[in-house]
């Protein structure tokens, strides 16, 4: 079993694959009979549960990204859209999220940390909590959020796991 553990702060650039169109046209109106032309049948991904990625978004809601907090909310959805499209050894891996905020004086935690969501396949529920959030004071601890999900998430015990460490702001 594989495992990619990635810690990733406010933002990276990715981007998501484009599918080919379907075409019908009706061939026979007596019987209602369908003919699909230049059609591209999407692949059907199977997922392995020997491969995962493990991803902890860790986003900044300090005043500080006011102006920019919704442009990092995008680039890190589609960080996870991207890794939904990824294909190891033949076969899709099974894709867990995190997600934290960090610097927002509204949080009661004395480094201003919450953990929104633990390690999960549930990614509509990610993407639900990720939109929601909003920004609120200025008090960030990147250090305190980093050490956080690093040693408090439940992440993947394997011995071939691959770290990949992403700080960006």
């Amino acid at each position: 079993m594989t495992t990619l553990k990635i810690l990733a702060i406010a933002a990276a650039f990715l981007n998501s694959g484009v599918t080919a169109p379907l075409s019908c046209s009706k061939s026979d109106s007596d019987n209602r009979n369908l003919t699909v032309q230049n059609a591209s049948v999407p692949t059907v991904n199977t997922i392995s549960k020997d491969n995962k990625i493990q991803v902890a978004l860790l986003l900044d809601t300090s005043n500080s990204m006011d102006g920019l907090i919704d442009q990092a909310k995008s680039r890190l959805w589609n960080i996870v859209n991207t890794l939904t499209t990824l294909k190891y050894n033949g076969q899709a891996p099974q894709v867990e999220i995190a997600l934290y905020e960090y610097g927002n004086d509204g949080l009661r935690d004395e480094n201003y940390i919450r953990q929104v969501t633990p390690l999960t396949q549930d990614l509509d529920l990610v993407s639900e909590k990720l939109f929601a959030l909003r920004t609120n004071g200025g008090s960030e601890y990147c250090g305190a959020v980093i050490r956080d999900a690093a040693s408090n998430l439940n992440w993947d015990g394997n011995e071939k796991k691959y770290e990949i460490d992403l700080y960006c702001r």
